[in-house]
């Protein structure tokens, strides 16, 4: 696979592992699923950085921050209406009543780079996140609370609803879902979906380079 806006029928047709059968809403989207370890052996040139990006386990907007030289944003307003449905794995570790967070962070130059969805527990989620308008690792910062991702597994994915939010031209995005824990405890669980807008940043171009 050389490039990732190739079809979504090629994905498909090229196998890898799942971690777990799809019973999703949106599973007619979903082209490729596996362990972090399967998406390394799968990807390669451009999207093998696509993949190190997404298992990076430190602050997803601190890294884009890196990557892109540049301030991250949160832009709410575009991704209402988004005809993207996910039912996240493990639901059951967060309490009553949950919210669902959709955002899109841009960098200063108004370019899309992530889409982010996140359930939280209401009051947990008024807690931590006192400036929505903010990214959550501002927010996790501002109020001293360290985290780690327990990443569940990366997808590829074919969203024209996506593609069209992210401004490019391809037809597969890959993404990541995880748990975000606090001392072993869930915070909140995350999908990202990355932009192929990063392949503009030369810094992207660096990550697997030896």
């Amino acid at each position: 696979m050389q490039r990732l806006n190739r079809s979504a029928e090629a994905v498909r047709g090229c196998g890898g592992s799942q971690t777990r059968p799809m019973q999703r809403r949106v599973a007619q989207h979903i082209v490729w699923k596996g362990t972090p370890k399967d998406a390394r052996k799968k990807f390669v040139d451009r999207q093998r950085s696509l993949v190190e990006v997404l298992c990076h386990t430190g602050s997803m907007t601190r890294k884009l921050k890196d990557l892109t030289e540049s301030e991250m944003s949160v832009d709410r307003d575009k991704v209402k209406g988004l005809d993207f449905k996910w039912e996240p794995f493990g639901m059951e570790l967060l309490q009553k009543p949950v919210l669902n967070r959709q955002i899109l962070l841009r960098t200063t130059s108004d370019i899309p780079v992530l889409y982010a969805s996140s359930w939280w527990n209401a009051d947990k989620f008024s807690e931590i996140m006192t400036n929505p308008e903010l990214p959550m690792w501002y927010n996790l910062k501002k109020n001293g609370i360290d985290s780690t991702p327990d990443i569940h597994s990366l997808f590829a994915i074919d969203c024209p609803s996506l593609t069209s939010c992210f401004g490019d031209t391809s037809e597969v995005h890959l993404g990541r879902e995880y748990t975000l824990r606090h001392h072993g405890i869930a915070i909140c669980i995350i999908i990202e979906v990355l932009s192929n807008n990063l392949y503009q940043f030369d810094k992207f171009h660096h990550l697997t380079q030896a």
